[in-house]
């Protein structure tokens, strides 16, 4: 069991290695083992969630501030935004799902791949929505 675990958070250090890296490091370094990444990998999803709902809100705000003379056409990009979002939540979770598949479900291997994949692709979201800013 324990070589399965090591083996597959190899494999996802490597595919770790090989994605962009975002902003923090993503639980890599060579001195840890298995549960203190798992640990690494849930602070790191709670962190990129929490990045990612300020940039979302900054980003509506932005919107509702910028559109005041027009708010038909603001509330339209609203819109637009929301939708957005919920699809990118969607394709998000897929892509995850797609990394952590070789992996067995409910193992703390898995949990760290999949939380480490989410927060990555939070992180990128986060970006993304900052550059938005109306």
């Amino acid at each position: 069991m324990f070589a399965k675990i090591s083996l597959a958070l190899s494999c996802f250090i490597s595919v770790g290695c090989y994605a962009r890296m975002p902003e923090p490091a993503m639980c890599a370094d060579s001195d840890m083992n298995n549960q203190q990444i798992y640990e690494c990998s849930r602070q790191k999803i709670i962190d990129a969630d929490a990045e990612l709902n300020r940039s979302y809100k900054m980003l509506n705000d932005s919107i509702s501030s910028g559109y005041k003379a027009d708010p038909k056409l603001g509330n339209e990009l609203l819109e637009h935004v929301k939708k957005s979002q919920r699809a990118w939540i969607t394709v998000r979770d897929e892509n995850c799902a797609i990394e952590s598949f070789v992996i067995t479900p409910s193992t703390p291997a898995f949990a760290a791949t999949r939380n480490l994949c989410l927060a990555r692709e939070s992180f990128a979201r986060s970006r993304y929505l900052k550059e938005l800013m109306f």
